[in-house]
């Protein structure tokens, strides 16, 4: 076995001596080393005031011999043999020594170890500090352990990742974020990409050695092909990527992260050391959101639930802790123990896992064991399991706080002697009242027991053996151990931060919910409903069951009949309008709307709050609940009815106790929601609402997607809360949910390319102007043609002249390139201006729809009904054209020529890299001119319409010089593209353009190319965006069917959503003989058996207010009624504004 000095691991250099002056942080001169045989008081590191302590396991026992084959991978970070040293003038450095000015100097009255052995400590914690350093660098978290990342940080990281096996070591942070926000119980398992390269480095190494490789070195020169000399940087820890995360986050990131690796069956860290200071943090905060169910058995042997947030449950405790170098991994030990399908703690065996970390010494990972209730349960009760990670004498207040707190101690020990540094704290646990268990790596015996002390061998034993002997002692310990343990209760510990109490804001979001909580005392929980949250009352329940109706109606109603009910709801909302706010809803809607800087941590505890305030309560009545019902399902059994009843009965009041007893952010929310809608019914605010009512929705939509409040608020189905908080008034949300799916689908679909439309009555004159200008253009070609052939006469060489020629055949494409680029470039202008232009097709016809009410024309309107494709396109060409009499003139020479410019620019330079890559490509391809025009004209597909047959009947055998054609292209096309630009303006812009890419043409084609298939009965229109598409034609909104011309003995005002649900009404397809209900009306085929029409109240009030206004036209324009028409007296009262901004709403 190969044993040697600890100092010799080592390595000093004159650079790294010369690089040590330049750091900032300095040794301390009251720091204090611990000899052989010391009592331990004096061996503790300054941690407070040097900042440095904990740096590595053993980095104390410098000359003395260790074995080297027993240092553990995963419980000992090893030391850096690079000894590489990282200047600290780099800004992340740089803000540690701003934040925290350590002066440690090396002294000669240092009792224990000479000048020379605490130079070599020093180093080694600086080369301690220099990795941490250099790991938040490597991990690009630079500057974020002050400036924090924030959820909003992470989520919009998470995002942007695509989810791969592997991943670059700068997106290790995302990757390990994404898979935890996704609750992926592998989160840990990160593998980066340049660990596949080390199989490479790894082969090149072993080819290296085996060039001159003899038996000798095969068998003895073990080290010669070492990763350390031959292979890449150590690649970093798992662990330190969750940590360096969790060192740089907020308290809200913080926790979130722990409510994550929760769900994930995590351990979560409970206390954990600054990376810099060494002060130690207990992070209460993050446990808050966390709760735990379990089911122990009770004398009567039956399984009883449980469910506690986890901060507050009370648990025995199990530590476990090491001291020295142990070759048996904790960690994988404690697996086994708790859930051997899962590593809750990560070792040094699972996936990912490397050599070293930096982050993990001196934290401490607490975990809890969740009985089922089943007769195999590892523990009968909930048991909490703490993880010391590091050498516990290195730790000593993390050692003092785990064992005070404990019910039982494990310990795992190397061999030991008795004058080592640490036997004077094992002899203190051994002499102790609480059970210990010692584990011994180095020993093969089996458990033995004295005094409630046991002792287990580890060392070449059965890995599932000594789990189940551990695994009997913990249980016989815990049967004789009254001590439990609270989570809450180790802020208690002296010289530790607790996050919570560090934090201004959480404790003033504390006392703000507190002091909202303390209008609850001495109040019966089952009647706090009524007085603090009035608006969700009688009146809401009977708004609830009305609208129910109302969405869920009769066969025989009529339209008549749902006016009747929303004219109920309406009076309902006026009623509910007059009820007060409650003063607790009022100190709510105060400290949400303050700017205050802590409303996300009043919140946060509000909720916290309320489920303390709740949970005792509703305890109680789950468990009464549970047994009710278990009486139920005997009873049923035996066949007793009278008893029976008289338990269903009392389970039915137990169950509206149950919810009249909840009571969380979620009913809060579901108040301020019926205050909005009752205010926005009315359109009034109330007297002693605070703030307008239209703000509520902003409010809303703030806090939702906040935990805490989004995942009770989603269990509810609360249609007002679902209204108020998709963004009614001032705020537009998308609920993609409740949107039409073919509505959906066009909003993808939206891609912004519309083009200028020119009056349609200025056509003939552009054609006239068209006949002008292509004799124009056939005079110049023939001058340049002619021009060319002069130079040929002149003796200019074939490669000139082919040069020539090529510019020659480009002017006509690269105009018409540009014109086109300038034209979308303007309409990118366009769409942004002009509102009706701006969107998808549903906005078109919302703008349409808002014009026709405004011209009140009663021809346009059935011009609208029964050619709609028609009217569209006339819509589009009044847009356009007013578009451009208004504005082009004016943005020509400020937007259009600047962009024109600008794209020739890009297409010259296009021209002269395809030219270059064409000659580059001949060259190596040893080609001819065919070759390289084959090359030219194909890279320039994209761009124009220019082939080769352009030049077809050009003769090039003799061009054989291509860097000299490629510069006759550089010196002959500024002068053609000087020439286009002079004639480029208001007038040849229109005139030049094809007529297929004419704006009118494209503008329509973009709005137009889609479904416009009618409503067989209402004639509204198919929203699909696709023509010819699969499946059933579906609109969103229908109208009055009386629209379409259909009547009874009169116009009829049915709406095809309520009529299909109604179980009296039919229609007459093809005759008066051929009758077919409403609900069935699929089975009148055809065009009828195509559309998918959904019974609910989905209408628009426009339609009702066009019948209302229109009534004499329709009967005048159908003639064919013998009465007249029925209108509800509800659809009279919308005003045009009222019917143009309901457009505005639904569309």
């Amino acid at each position: 076995m190969t044993k040697q000095k600890r100092s010799d691991t080592v390595k000093t250099n004159e650079h790294e001596e010369e690089d040590e002056n330049e750091f900032c942080l300095y040794y301390s001169p009251n720091q204090q080393h611990r000899g052989e045989g010391s009592d331990g008081s004096a061996d503790k590191l300054e941690r407070e005031t040097s900042g440095l302590a904990g740096h590595t396991n053993d980095v104390e026992r410098v000359g003395e011999e260790v074995d080297t084959t027993e240092f553990s991978q995963e419980e000992c970070p090893g030391e850096d043999d690079e000894g590489e040293l990282i200047q600290i003038e780099d800004s992340l450095g740089m803000e540690y020594c701003e934040e925290e000015r350590f002066e440690v100097e090396s002294t000669a009255e240092n009792k224990h170890y000479g000048t020379s052995e605490v130079s070599t400590d020093q180093h080694l914690q600086q080369e301690v500090l220099n990795k941490k350093i250099n790991l938040f660098h490597r991990l690009h978290l630079k500057g974020r352990h002050h400036n924090k990342l924030t959820a909003a940080d992470v989520l919009q990281l998470a995002h942007s990742l695509q989810s791969h096996e592997y991943c670059a070591e700068k997106e290790l942070i995302q990757t390990f974020i994404q898979k935890l926000l996704m609750m992926n119980y592998r989160a840990r398992y990160l593998k980066t990409k340049e660990n596949n390269e080390e199989v490479h480095n790894d082969q090149a190494s072993y080819d290296s050695f085996k060039q001159g490789a003899d038996s000798d070195d095969f068998f003895f020169n073990l080290g010669s092909v070492s990763n350390e000399e031959t292979g890449p940087s150590e690649k970093i820890h798992p662990m330190d990527v969750q940590m360096a995360v969790f060192h740089c986050a907020d308290g809200f990131l913080k926790q979130l992260m722990v409510t994550k690796l929760s769900q994930c069956q995590y351990a979560l860290p409970l206390l954990v050391p600054d990376p810099f200071t060494q002060q130690i943090e207990f992070p209460l905060w993050t446990f808050r959101q966390i709760n735990k169910s379990w089911k122990m058995r009770n004398t009567n042997n039956e399984a009883i639930s449980q469910t506690e947030p986890i901060y507050k449950a009370e648990t025995p405790m199990v530590c476990f802790f090491r001291f020295g170098s142990v070759s048996s991994s904790k960690s994988q030990l404690m697996n086994s123990l708790i859930n051997e399908k899962h590593n809750t703690y990560f070792h040094r065996n699972c996936p990912g896992s490397s050599r070293t970390r930096v982050l993990m010494d001196g934290v401490v990972e607490i975990t809890w064991f969740c009985p089922s209730g089943s007769y195999d349960d590892k523990f009968t009760e909930c048991v909490a399991f703490c993880n010391l990670h590091g050498d516990a004498g290195d730790h000593e207040k993390q050692l003092q706080i785990l064992t005070e707190m404990s019910s039982v101690n494990v310990v795992l020990l190397p061999q030991l002697q008795k004058n080592d540094r640490s036997m004077t704290k094992l002899e203190e646990l051994y002499k102790g009242s609480k059970p210990l268990i010692c584990l011994f790596t180095e020993d093969k015996s089996a458990v033995t027991l004295l005094k409630k002390k046991y002792k287990i061998g580890l060392k070449d034993r059965n890995q599932s053996e000594v789990s189940g002997e551990l695994r009997r002692a913990i249980k016989d310990c815990l049967s004789e151990s009254s001590s439990t343990f609270r989570l809450k209760d180790v802020s208690k510990h002296s010289d530790i931060r607790v996050d919570e109490e560090d934090d201004d804001d959480c404790k003033r979001g504390r006392e703000a919910a507190q002091q909202m909580m303390s209008l609850l005392e001495k109040k019966d929980l089952r009647e706090i409903k009524e007085s603090f949250l009035p608006h969700q009352g009688k009146l809401w329940h009977q708004w609830s069951q009305t609208n129910k109706e109302l969405h869920r109606p009769k066969g025989d109603e009529i339209e008549m009949d749902i006016s009747r009910k929303q004219k109920e709801m309406k009076n309902i909302r006026e009623m509910q309008h007059k009820t007060d706010i409650s003063e607790f809803i009022k100190f709510f809607i105060k400290e949400i709307t303050s700017d205050t800087g802590h409303t996300m941590f009043f919140i946060k505890w509000l909720g916290i709050l309320l489920d303390e305030y709740t949970s005792a309560d509703l305890f109680v009545l789950h468990h009464k609940y549970y047994e009710t019902w278990s009486t139920v399902l005997k009873l049923k059994e035996k066949h007793e009815p009278e008893e029976l009843t008289v338990k269903q009965s009392e389970l039915e009041r137990i169950s509206e106790d149950l919810q009249a007893a909840a009571l969380g952010l979620e009913h809060i929310m579901r108040e301020i929601g019926q205050i909005y809608e009752s205010c926005s019914s009315v359109n009034e605010n109330k007297k002693d609402l605070q703030i307008h009512f239209s703000s509520l929705p902003s409010l809303a939509a703030e806090m939702m997607g906040r935990d805490e409040l989004a995942g009770r608020s989603t269990r509810h189905h609360d249609n007002e809360l679902a209204t108020f908080v998709v963004g009614l008034a001032n705020l537009t949300l998308i609920n993609i949910f409740g949107e039409n799916q073919a509505e959906m689908q066009e909003i993808l679909q939206i891609v912004v390319q519309a083009f200028m439309r020119m009056k349609k009555k200025s056509n003939k004159m552009n054609n006239d102007q068209h006949i002008h200008f292509k004799e124009a253009i056939y005079v110049e070609k023939r001058e340049e043609y002619y021009s060319i052939f002069q130079k040929y006469c002149h003796g200019a060489t074939s490669v000139a002249i082919f040069g020539e020629i090529i510019c020659q055949k480009l002017k006509e494409p690269f105009e018409q390139s540009v014109y086109k680029k300038t034209a979308r470039d303007l309409t990118d202008e366009m769409r942004t201006n002009c509102e009706s232009l701006n969107g998808n097709r549903s906005n078109l016809e919302k703008h349409i729809l808002k014009a026709l009410a405004e011209e009140e024309d009663f021809d346009k309107y059935m011009n609208y009904i029964d050619n709609p494709r028609d009217h569209f396109k006339s819509f589009i060409r009044d847009e356009v054209s007013r578009y451009i009499t208004d504005k082009f003139s004016v943005s020509f020479s400020v937007n259009v020529l600047p962009k024109m410019k600008e794209n020739i620019k890009l297409l010259q330079q296009k021209i002269m890299k395809a030219a270059h890559e064409s000659t580059e490509h001949v060259q190596v391809n040893r080609g001819d001119a065919g070759l390289w025009l084959k090359s030219f004209t194909q890279q320039l597909s994209d761009e124009l319409i220019f082939s080769e047959k352009d030049l077809s009947g050009v003769k090039h055998d003799d061009v054989d010089d291509f860097n000299l054609l490629e510069d006759v292209l550089r010196n002959k096309l500024p002068a053609i593209i000087s020439d286009i630009s002079s004639r480029f303006n208001t007038e040849t812009f229109p005139v030049k353009l094809d007529c297929k890419d004419r704006p009118d043409e494209l503008l329509t084609d973009h709005f137009c190319q889609c479904c416009w298939v009618q409503c067989p009965f209402c004639g509204a229109i198919c929203t699909n965006t696709i023509v010819n598409h699969d499946g059933d034609h579906s609109v969103p909104y229908h109208r009055s069917i009386g629209l379409n011309g259909i009547y009874t003995s009169n116009l009829s005002t049915h709406i095809c959503t309520s009529a299909v649900a109604s179980s009296n009404l039919y229609f007459y397809p093809n005759d008066p003989d051929d009758k077919v209900l409403w609900r069935d009306y699929r089975r009148a085929g055809g065009v009828y058996a195509d559309w998918s029409i959904t019974p609910d109240l989905s209408e628009l009030p426009y339609w009702k207010w066009f019948v209302c206004r229109f009534q004499k036209d329709l009967e005048k324009y159908y003639k064919k009624f013998e009465g007249y028409v029925e209108i509800p007296d509800e659809w009279r009262k919308y005003s045009k504004q009222e019917a143009i901004e309901s457009v505005n709403k639904y569309l």
